[in-house]
């Protein structure tokens, strides 16, 4: 277990004088607060005295960037993101008196049982993975975040809002103040060299243009990845020694289902309906399974024996053209490289079912994509930690001075591209813009969580499949539903 502190490190700033009603600390923080004196920051000013915060994230040595989207680092002087979470957290303790600290644990959500358990208050707020925090919600273990956060506002993720809601009620979000929501969203990365070299930009313009253009969909991706693969010097395929139109893991299914828009289960008013069975998933599913079950066009990870380094080394070798992973795969593919395996990559969003479709839509990995809590145990701290998560989420969007978090990590991740356009920057905004989260994946309900990578691995069909689990995942999402509407 490791405990950070967020130290001062800038110059005092001198406050702009304001009026006595502000510097009151006992008023209520809610959405009912008059607008700060600070443009732009929407709660009425306030400065606690010596207030801290105490946040149970996720560990670096399982998310890279856990601990440092928190509180600084001093081992970390000169990174971008370090400097601005710096910058972000050292602005909160000078003007409102709030220190953010940080502990830190692999897996937050196995503290959380222990702390219903006792009613220990050891930490004011929760940040964990959404497949292991979300579950805990029936169980009461954190505040309703309606009307504690102003969720409404840009700086809250409106996707996670709104596909982890049920009932209109959230307890918890994702958002600016993080960085880990984001990276473990899916997205496609192409290998510019390759495309070029193959006359591929002359046939269908850049890849870019592609989306753009809104013709960047499954068949597109399909015929374009058939057309560049090649089998090994033997004429086998599915090895490392093969070039390949598209690479991948069979979870990867479950994501380009989810690039069309499609879920297993929706919300509605009453609770939960599931969809995985439907016509329209079907179908759906039935072409991803005609482009990933081909081995002349896709190589996935559990084909080979050389499991995720071996996907990885085809695509650096320039032997992938593109390869469907989650965003932190630009940080763990440059960090892996070898000088000789510098590929250079640009960045598109999953594709899209068809033209028709209107947006493009981004699956995020839910063993690994964070979101934000208060546990119910937080009570006597409540008011200082609504403040500060408004605060840390409103100045990494809109920082005081300098970069925002998400300008910060683009620069990060932009630079270990080494490319010079925008276009890999706004193919990022896309990708996040549209996240789609999979609350029946999420609950896991029948193991729905692997229902599209089961019939891939499996050669499978989903209409006869999902009618062999549909007795159990409906029993256990009914469970569900009781526990929520005994919360009321």
């Amino acid at each position: 277990m490791k405990k950070i502190t967020a130290f001062l490190l800038l110059a005092l700033l001198v406050l702009v004088p304001c009026f006595a009603a502000c510097n009151d600390t006992d008023s209520d923080v809610s959405k009912n607060s008059e607008v700060s004196e600070e443009a732009g920051f929407p709660l009425e000013h306030k400065k606690f005295e010596n207030a801290t915060v105490t946040i149970l994230g996720v560990a670096t040595s399982r998310h890279t960037y856990g601990e440092m989207q928190l509180v600084p680092s001093d081992e970390q002087d000169g990174n971008v993101i370090n400097d601005v979470v710096a910058e972000r957290n050292n602005y909160i303790e000078q003007q409102y008196g709030i220190t953010i600290e940080l502990v830190s644990e692999s897996y937050p959500n196995e503290k959380i049982d222990d702390m219903l358990a006792t009613g220990l208050d050891t930490y004011d707020v929760i940040i964990g993975d959404v497949f292991n925090m979300m579950p805990k919600v029936t169980s009461g273990a954190f505040h309703k975040l309606n009307d504690l956060l102003l969720l409404e506002n840009e700086w809250w993720d409106q996707n996670s809002i709104k596909f982890l809601s049920p009932a209109g009620d959230t307890y918890m979000v994702a958002g600016d103040a993080l960085i880990c929501d984001d990276i473990f969203t899916y997205l496609v990365l192409f290998n510019k060299d390759m495309y070029e070299d193959q006359g591929l930009v002359d046939k269908y313009g850049t890849m870019y243009d592609m989306v753009d253009a809104g013709e960047w969909t499954y068949d597109r991706l399909y015929t374009i990845a058939k057309e560049v693969s090649r089998p090994d010097p033997d004429g086998k395929w599915t090895n490392v020694n093969c070039t390949y139109g598209f690479l991948g893991d069979a979870y990867g299914a479950t994501m380009m289902v989810a690039g069309a828009g499609v879920s297993t289960v929706e919300l509605t008013e009453d609770g939960f309906n599931l969809v995985v069975g439907s016509q329209k998933s079907i179908d759906v599913f039935q072409k991803v399974q005609s482009i990933m079950g081909d081995p002349a066009a896709t190589c996935y990870v559990e084909q080979i024996p050389e499991s995720w380094s071996g996907i990885s080394s085809i695509f650096k070798n320039n032997r992938g053209l593109y390869y469907l992973t989650v965003a932190n795969g630009i940080v763990t593919l440059r960090q892996s490289a070898t000088e000789e395996e510098a590929v250079n990559f640009g960045v598109v969003p999953i594709p899209k079912f068809d033209e028709a479709q209107e947006e493009y839509y981004s699956g995020i990995n839910a063993y690994q994509s964070e979101v934000i809590t208060i546990p119910a145990t937080n009570k006597e701290n409540l008011d200082v930690t609504v403040y500060a998560l408004e605060a840390m989420a409103y100045y990494s969007h809109s920082p005081a001075s300098g970069k925002s978090l998400k300008e910060a990590y683009y620069e990060t991740v932009l630079k270990l591209q080494s490319v010079e356009s925008d276009d890999d920057a706004r193919m990022l905004d896309i990708v996040f813009g549209n996240r789609l989260y999979d609350l029946g994946g999420i609950y896991n309900w029948g193991g729905l969580i692997g229902v599209y990578s089961h019939c891939l691995r499996n050669n499978a069909g989903l209409a006869s499949y999902w009618e062999s689990i549909q007795g159990s995942v409906e029993a256990e999402m009914d469970a569900t539903l009781e526990a929520y509407n005994n919360m009321k």
